[in-house]
């Protein structure tokens, strides 16, 4: 069963070791645990074109982390610490293949929420085009004490 959750994303990107971009997200979303994996599930909207993103971040008691996104954006990344994973990015502007490095990935989740953090670098045509760090805060309601 779903349980209502909020999630937290920070993001930073990096380019030639200087920080350039910083997004943080504050969203509803919903998180239950499924086959000894949780999936988290959120809506992305942008206010100024009301495009919308839907994503689902699964992680595995491996350490695996899977984010699917659908909407205006369009892929499906693979994180594993110290591997590299191809994926396709599509958007309304266009669409490549690019690369994805995870430096480190931290995953410490429970029942009642916890933490996801990822440093990966993002490859062009084998080339580091930049590097990211995604921070991930997911909480339950003070009330809900009940287990997924």
């Amino acid at each position: 069963m779903n349980k209502d959750v909020l999630i937290s994303i920070k993001s930073r990107q990096f380019f030639d070791g200087v920080g350039t971009d910083f997004i943080e997200l504050i969203t509803p979303g919903t998180m239950l645990k499924r086959n000894g994996n949780y999936v988290i599930k959120y809506c992305e909207s942008d206010p100024d074109t009301s495009a919308e993103t839907h994503t689902v971040v699964t992680t595995e008691p491996s350490g695996l982390v899977t984010v699917i996104r659908h909407g205006d954006i369009e892929s499906e990344m693979i994180f594993e610490q110290g591997r590299k994973h191809m994926f396709h990015y599509d958007t309304d502007k266009g669409s490549m293949t690019m690369g994805i490095f995870a430096n480190k990935v931290g995953v410490s989740l429970g029942d009642s929420g916890g933490k996801i953090d990822i440093d990966y670098a993002i490859e062009i045509e084998n080339s580091v085009a930049y590097e990211n760090q995604l921070r991930m805060d997911i909480t339950r309601p003070a009330q809900s004490g009940v287990p997924l």
